[in-house]
């Protein structure tokens, strides 16, 4: 077992360390830092474009291997970290490839360079990832540096979803090996009415309330069928739009926001839907995206 960081040299790099390095202390495996590169052009040439470019791919993603040690050696000096170039026909299936191989726990990756600085913006290889990988996926906001006390609180965004009862499991295997707290919050939306409804705004709290009902049973089933336990603190955390959803929660420097996934067919894998794609959009801490 491992965390395996995908590495790019350039912004958030050190991010995916920063949250590769914390992940693994917390998790208590080792840490595997991988590049890759891409096996053809994609298209096939008659010409050497495709052996040109072949080259020109590995000699990046050993570019990028030695900026990796050359940061981890400032950022963990006394940890031991596994390198290796990987390749395959895109990058995102060279490290799906690779984290089977090193029976990886999570692939860890940066931010996209064009996001706003503290927050969670999938790249391309991300959202490749984030619908086909069989492994959890964990994503570092920009400027990302880990908290000297490490990971200590898991917070689950719960949709009250059956379908997500896999990805409660899939979140008791992750916190077991971790010294940290759990915490299910379920995020809603709940727009001012700028006049009152034909129906009148006693149906609107009553339809409000019917939801907070329901999520509270949905809660109260996890607990009595011990998916999550007595002590895990449950929240509901409502706001005008989904950033001021997710900003009614309480965030610490050592949280991270674990994301289920909706189930996309018959094989496990990272999926989200549209509701939890907003969330992540907006999650000002690290965020962990399980798969089905």
């Amino acid at each position: 077992m491992t965390v395996l960081v995908g590495y790019a040299d350039g912004r958030g790099a050190r991010d995916a360390l920063e949250l590769g390095v914390a992940l693994a202390d917390a998790l208590g495996v080792p840490l595997t830092v991988v590049t890759a590169a891409r096996r053809s052009w994609g298209t096939p040439s008659i010409s050497r474009v495709d052996a040109e470019f072949i080259d020109w791919s590995r000699r990046t993603a050993d570019e990028d291997l030695a900026a990796a040690r050359a940061r981890l050696t400032e950022l963990a000096p006394t940890r031991d970290v596994a390198f290796r170039r990987v390749e395959g026909r895109s990058v995102p299936a060279a490290l799906v490839e690779a984290a089977r191989d090193e029976d990886a726990t999570v692939i860890v990756l940066g931010s996209a360079a064009d996001g706003s600085l503290g927050q969670v913006v999938l790249g391309s290889t991300a959202d490749r990832l984030v619908h086909s990988s069989p492994v959890p996926v964990a994503v570092a906001p920009r400027a990302y540096r880990a908290p000297k006390d490490g990971i200590d609180r898991l917070t689950f965004a719960w949709a009250g979803d059956e379908a997500e009862v896999s990805a409660i499991e899939r979140l008791a295997e992750l916190a077991a090996p971790l010294d940290a707290r759990v915490r299910v919050v379920t995020f809603g939306l709940r727009r001012p009415a700028m006049f009152p409804p034909e129906v009148g705004l006693d149906a609107e709290e009553e339809v409000f309330a019917a939801w907070t009902a329901g999520v509270q049973s949905t809660v109260d089933s996890l607990r009595r069928r011990g998916l999550i336990g007595a002590g895990v603190e449950t929240t509901i955390a409502v706001g005008a739009d989904w950033r001021a959803a997710v900003d009614e929660v309480d965030w610490a420097p050592g949280d991270v926001l674990v994301v289920g996934s909706k189930p996309g067919g018959p094989v496990a894998r990272v999926f989200m839907g549209s509701s939890a794609t907003k969330i992540v959009r907006h999650s000002p801490v690290p965020v962990v995206l399980l798969p089905a």
